[in-house]
């Protein structure tokens, strides 16, 4: 991956892959997560990708995208540890102008938004408020992702990770067309800009076409590491009318990134996990459990379906094998090893992959590729691997309890 600066301080990583027949483009502008903006953010982005000065209508965005590059595209909002991104997306095969002619269609969407008045197009505006009305409280119908929203809104609470990404409800209704436009003209001017590029495409083209967009970006601040506080255990128990109680512990963690990795793979993210073969398979006393490492910001989020009566018991497996880790064999190891490369050799056969492994480096720096990555995970030292979740213990327990369960 090559990472050039453009001439209004945006950043564009390239990830060249001649291989692949089409390209894809990513413009995304990063702002820190703040609760009072980011409700409006999410708003906003949806809105962009209704329509634009030239292109009037979805239909007509639809049929321009169509026409210029023989595509798709989106416009998404993003939740990435304690960052929200607005995303502008294009894919295109590299044949003729199509990669430039996406580009150009993306600076459309974030430059010449669709306008009325001195706002947003109110009918457009109204639509989008329901939407984001009706996402929002979907989002509460999956109980997996609400119990672990719940964990991360308890345990960071007061800070930016601990922001629901998607927005609140009781904001909606005080979003006018005017206002949302003038947040827009202040994101334009105060986002840092970055830009992911993956594929086929030809580089003296995309980066001439980038150039001309004059997308400015303001000074991003630089990633650092949080540090570490570790506190007394939180437990949070709310009932619900579930069938299956919901399990999410939060453990605060720091080290290495590649060594939790893959310390995290033995504890509870592969498929030979230590969790789920105690809890799961050898005890019975849950439906799933797996754990997670949020990049970042030093966390490890286990989640479980479970009913109420074996929450004490799985905590007390959750807290064994935080410490058991410091007797993985050299059999788990190895597997675990086995496994992470196992990942990032499928992502490079996608750009999807490609995309997603970029956007980690754009965030948080480490490997500048997906071979770079490898070659990391294969360098661990065994002991490295084994000391990387030495201290952590359970910082927040979040319980979602089905409804008439006493124990």
């Amino acid at each position: 991956m090559e990472i050039v600066g453009l001439d209004g301080g945006a950043r564009v990583f390239l990830a060249e892959e001649k291989k692949f027949s089409s390209c894809t483009a990513a413009i995304l502008l990063g702002r820190k997560l703040k609760r009072e903006e980011v409700t409006e953010n999410a708003l906003l982005v949806n809105l962009m990708g209704l329509g634009n000065g030239k292109y009037r209508s979805p239909s007509e965005l639809n049929r321009a995208a169509d026409r210029l590059f023989g595509g798709c595209f989106d416009c998404v909002n993003l939740k990435k540890g304690d960052r929200q991104l607005l995303e502008f997306y294009a894919e295109a095969v590299n044949e003729g102008d199509n990669v430039e002619n996406a580009i150009r269609f993306l600076g459309e969407l974030i430059l010449n938004p669709l306008t009325e008045g001195k706002g947003f197009k109110a009918e457009y505006a109204e639509r989008e408020k329901q939407a984001l009305r009706a996402e929002i409280s979907a989002a509460k119908d999956d109980k997996k992702s609400y119990a672990k929203n719940r964990l991360i809104e308890e345990m960071f609470k007061g800070e930016s990770f601990g922001v629901y990404g998607d927005g609140y409800s009781e904001d909606i209704d005080r979003l006018t067309p005017e206002g949302l436009y003038r947040h827009y003209r202040d994101i334009v001017d105060s986002s840092d800009v970055d830009i992911i590029v993956a594929g086929n495409f030809d580089r003296e083209k995309v980066l001439e076409a980038l150039n001309r967009l004059n997308l400015k970006s303001v000074k991003r601040e630089p990633f650092e590491k949080q540090e570490l506080k570790k506190r007394k255990t939180s437990y949070i128990t709310e009932k619900m009318d579930v069938e299956q109680g919901k399990l999410c512990v939060g453990i605060r963690i720091q080290g290495d990134y590649y060594a939790l990795l893959a310390a995290n793979e033995i504890f509870g993210g592969g498929a030979n996990s230590r969790l789920f073969m105690k809890a799961r398979e050898k005890e019975g006393l849950c439906y799933y459990i797996s754990s997670g490492l949020v990049r970042g910001n030093g966390t490890v989020i286990v989640q479980s379906g479970i009913s109420s009566e074996n929450v004490k018991r799985v905590n007390e497996i959750i807290a064994e094998e935080i410490k058991g880790l410091e007797s993985a064999d050299e059999k788990e190891i190895k597997s675990a090893k086995e496994s992470l490369i196992k990942k990032y050799t499928a992502a490079e056969d996608s750009l999807a992959g490609i995309s997603e492994f970029c956007l980690g480096t754009v965030l948080w720096g480490g490997a500048e590729s997906l071979n770079e990555a490898k070659e990391k995970i294969r360098a661990l030292k065994a002991n490295d691997i084994r000391q990387a979740f030495s201290g952590a213990a359970a910082d927040t327990v979040y319980f979602l309890k089905e409804k008439g369960k006493d124990s």
